[in-house]
């Protein structure tokens, strides 16, 4: 079915290294090749300045300005993980300058997946917003990217992973499609969505991931404070080189700039 979609928006997300914690993840902190759709929308939030559990009902379908997200890894990008002992410190931690308790209360160390580019060049991902004409916080969202205003700041999945964000794409309604089935696919795709694929194709590398996909608001009886609960996970294929795969795919948009077409499913 058609979403209430009439512009996309892209831009290119970049940096040195990332950490996309899956949610399942216990004693190691494993992480995700792509940023899932959940840290997509705290970057977008957080450029808004949109506070924390104020800016969920922004990304649902339900909602009649709802903003679509998908993304892709860059063409040519090739992510590779390594993996590294981290100590992660407690709340406690300014004891240990204080020399108030010894250090081992005040840190755990933690196996961590660490995302970097080969060669160590930067990671690089193209993210795209899908939204209507009437809605008025992505003319903020353009604004303060053409002026590089990224809000309460542009983080890879953790604070210490600084991103950056540059080639920002406005497609003019006329160059977007809406195909009820498409032969190519240039993004993400969820499981719903994705029908079959050309696995004949050696160059190919279809990755399945299962992803968190956004939150809904609660309170507790008796309380105003605003807590989250995640919807139910969704399986997620992407192609890891960012490469047009060709196969059957459902719901998807064509976008056309410069003799160059990109074929979007959105989360």
């Amino acid at each position: 079915m058609k979403e209430n979609i009439d512009h996309i928006l892209s831009f290119e997300l970049s940096g040195k290294f990332a950490h996309f914690r899956k949610y399942y993840t216990n004693t190691s902190a494993l992480s995700y090749i792509i940023p899932p759709k959940t840290v997509l929308m705290g970057i977008i939030s957080s450029i808004l300045k949109i506070p924390r559990n104020e800016y969920y009902e922004l990304f649902t379908s339900e909602n009649e300005n709802c903003i679509s997200i998908s993304v892709k890894i860059s063409e040519g990008c090739e992510v590779k993980k390594t993996t590294h002992s981290m100590n992660n410190l407690k709340l406690e931690y300014w004891k240990l300058v204080n020399f108030d308790i010894k250090g081992k209360t005040t840190h755990s160390p933690t196996k961590t997946e660490i995302l970097t580019a080969k060669n160590y060049s930067n990671i690089r991902y193209i993210v795209f917003v899908g939204y209507g004409s009437s809605n008025k916080f992505v003319d903020d969202l353009i604004a303060k990217l053409r002026e590089r205003d990224f809000g309460f700041g542009v983080y890879l999945g953790q604070r210490q992973f600084i991103g950056n964000i540059e080639a920002l794409n406005i497609y003019s309604p006329n160059s977007i499609k809406f195909l009820e089935e498409s032969k190519y696919l240039s993004t993400i795709c969820t499981q719903e969505n994705f029908v079959n694929c050309n696995f004949a194709n050696n160059d190919f590398n279809i990755v399945q991931e299962r992803m968190p996909i956004g939150f809904e608001t609660f309170t507790e009886p008796g309380s105003e404070v605003l807590l989250r609960k995640p919807y139910p996970p969704k399986n997620i294929y992407f192609e890891k080189m960012g490469r047009l795969i060709e196969g059957k795919f459902k719901n998807c948009y064509k976008i056309s700039q410069d003799n160059q077409d990109e074929y979007v499913s959105f989360f």
